[in-house]
């Protein structure tokens, strides 16, 4: 969503003409217009500021949703979970827990290129970890967590989920 800043992501593989849409909007019309195949959504996590287009996909072109099962959802998935491969075409997408946000919390590493960090990372902040669990607990989980996204390494580039900061870490820019 515009107002909240919320990014979303098409991932795939042009030449094979599919892909995977990772955190999307709500207004999935966009997705549909780009000429491939979307074979999977793929979310990162659960929250209030994410106005999923999730159950679209899934009701209107029975497209499957995933998530970490730790969300608990309460619609039909496919549970995620740390190190699972995702294939879509010749593009891997590796599925990384990282609580700390949310317990069920992912990133996706695709292609050992980039890292989806969902809200675990934004430009010049991390998340909160207060605001699903006790802060302590959430501050630990969140900590392993960077230090997961951090042992990626410099080459890797980061597309977080929110593109202009978040009300769920604490830097906002325009």
């Amino acid at each position: 969503a515009d107002d909240l800043g919320c990014a979303s992501y098409l991932m795939g593989d042009r030449d094979a003409g599919v892909a995977v849409v990772v955190d999307p909007a709500f207004g999935i019309e966009q997705y549909l217009e780009e000429g491939v195949r979307i074979e999977r959504v793929l979310e990162t996590h659960t929250d209030a500021d994410h106005l999923s287009g999730h159950g679209r996909f899934a009701l209107e072109h029975g497209i499957p949703v995933a998530i970490h099962s730790l969300a608990e959802p309460e619609y039909p998935h496919s549970p995620l979970e740390d190190g699972d491969l995702v294939r879509v075409g010749a593009v891997e997408i590796r599925v990384l827990h990282t609580p700390g946000h949310r317990p069920e919390h992912c990133a996706f590493v695709v292609d050992g290129e980039l890292v989806l960090t969902g809200d675990s990372l934004f430009v010049g902040d991390a998340a909160r970890p207060d605001l699903a669990v006790a802060a302590r607990e959430g501050a630990e989980d969140l900590f392993h967590s960077l230090a997961k996204l951090a042992a990626l390494g410099d080459a890797v580039q980061v597309y977080p989920g929110h593109v202009a900061g978040s009300l769920c870490g604490g830097n906002m820019s325009s």
